[in-house]
């Protein structure tokens, strides 16, 4: 039924339904980023800058074509519920992929938080889009060269990540300014070097110049290191996955250093997750191109975190995630300093003794305690009814061969002996990192041989 004064002949009025679709309609364009990102654009208006491009300091464009949305006969009948509308161009939704297909423009809503279905996947997350990451760190760039002294002098023995010379003219240029995952790495190493400063750890200036400002140093570069790592791992780019995986394994030595084991483990996490989707413990799966110097350093990288992972796993009884069974990756060539290290080999020194040599000493130690982990597990005790009793009473005998720990302890003491002197001897520090670095291994190769042989007496070996 018609008012009073209406014409019989006129279209029938636009439900209000349809009115406030009409009105909605309005804010249904995406800015070329917001687009590019699969995010939210807020006002989403063809002229008027969206919040996002503000915030960012860039320019908001609508350059790319619009297009019509939808199956044509769906668009047909919406369009004629209102006249001034089928004389119009289509607006076009937040973002093409943001909607299942098929779906309806009744369906969005602008007034509302969660405009439109889910995005469709993939979906790269709009808060961290790494090619838009830049550079803004307030410590001095002299107080960071001060800092990867420390580490050289105190760290880089147990974590000799890095061919030294390459990494130090690195810094000294500030190429960290430049490379996300290089100033994740940096700050990761200044980060470990200000929490040995703050524990007292012998350095040749004592007391070091920066040792009152260590803690602040600590938090700021641990938290830069953070920051500059996305939460998703899968956002990290393939060419940055190395950098991030040498970041998060020093940031695990930050965490355990001091005594936060529950973050140790998380950092360490990661990098396996890394390790494991790169596929990094196999070295055939490495870039071909990559010189000497890049092959050492991944070598270091993988043994070295399969070190603390197994330290962690023995001291602390957290479960092992890297399986020495799993790899294929060569130990590092033990050279006597990495400027024998060059783009395409690796130069000799006999008559010197290289500290790698100690260093790749303890990691067949912890091959060793993980292969004796595996056995005790199987000399628990385990009922016969139980699910799995057959299993384990199979591995049980397999891995129980007689003379097992014996020949392990023998060994031991064998490859032991064959270590030059230097490696045997711990010795106070002096301030020369060549010199010092000798004590250092020798003090770990002794923790580690005294951790064997305790679990080989629990496995009721006799050691004396």
């Amino acid at each position: 039924m018609t008012s009073p004064g209406d014409d019989d002949s006129q279209a029938p009025p636009v439900p209000s339904a349809g009115n406030d679709l009409g009105k909605r309609k309005r804010n249904s364009r995406a800015c070329d980023r917001c687009h590019r990102n699969a995010c939210k654009c807020s006002p989403g208006i063809e002229g008027v800058p969206c919040t996002r491009c503000e915030e960012q300091g860039i320019t908001c464009t609508y350059n790319r074509p619009s297009k019509r949305r939808g199956p044509p006969p769906r668009r047909s009948r919406v369009d004629s519920d209102a006249t001034t509308a089928a004389q119009q161009p289509l607006p076009e939704p937040e973002a093409p992929d943001d909607s299942e297909p098929g779906a309806t423009p009744v369906q969005f809503d602008a007034d509302e938080d969660d405009q439109g279905s889910p995005p469709a996947l993939p979906v790269q997350p709009p808060d961290a889009p790494l090619p838009e990451w830049l550079y803004n760190f307030t410590v001095k760039h002299q107080d960071i060269e001060s800092l990867l002294d420390v580490f050289y002098q105190s760290c880089y023995v147990l974590r000799p990540y890095f061919h030294w010379p390459t990494f130090q003219s690195q810094v000294q240029q500030s190429l960290y300014r430049l490379d996300r995952g290089f100033f994740a790495v940096t700050m990761s190493v200044c980060a470990l070097a200000s929490g040995r400063l703050h524990n007292g750890m012998p350095v040749p200036e004592s007391p070091h110049p920066l040792r009152l400002e260590a803690v602040p140093l600590f938090t700021a570069c641990y938290s830069a290191a953070m920051g500059a790592i996305p939460s998703d791992l899968m956002d990290i780019e393939i060419q940055d996955r190395y950098q991030m995986m040498k970041a998060k394994a020093i940031l695990g030595s930050c965490c355990l250093q001091n005594g936060d084991l529950k973050r140790a483990i998380t950092h360490l996490g990661d990098y396996t997750t890394l390790l494991s989707i790169s596929g990094f413990n196999i070295e055939s799966n490495w870039p071909t191109n990559i010189s000497e110097r890049e092959r050492q350093e991944r070598r270091r990288l993988f043994w070295g975190a399969y070190q603390q992972d197994q330290y962690i796993s023995h001291s602390f009884g957290f479960i092992s995630r890297i399986r020495e069974a799993k790899t294929s990756v060569k130990y590092p060539a033990e050279v006597f300093d990495d400027v024998d290290i060059t783009e395409t080999g690796i130069l000799q020194r006999p008559d010197k003794v290289s500290f790698l040599r100690g260093w790749n000493f303890c990691t067949d130690l912890y091959r060793l305690l993980q292969y004796l982990d595996d056995t005790f597990k199987t000399h628990q005790q385990f009922t016969r009814d139980e699910p799995g009793s057959a299993v384990s009473s199979l591995l049980s005998r397999l891995r129980s061969p007689k003379n097992f720990s014996s020949e392990m302890l023998h060994l031991i003491s064998d490859l032991h002996a064959e270590l030059p002197d230097e490696l045997k001897r711990v010795k106070a520090i002096t301030g020369d990192p060549q010199s010092d670095r000798y004590g250092l291994i020798a003090a770990n190769i002794l923790i580690t041989t005294q951790t064997l042989k305790m679990v080989l007496n629990v496995t009721g070996t006799k050691v004396h």
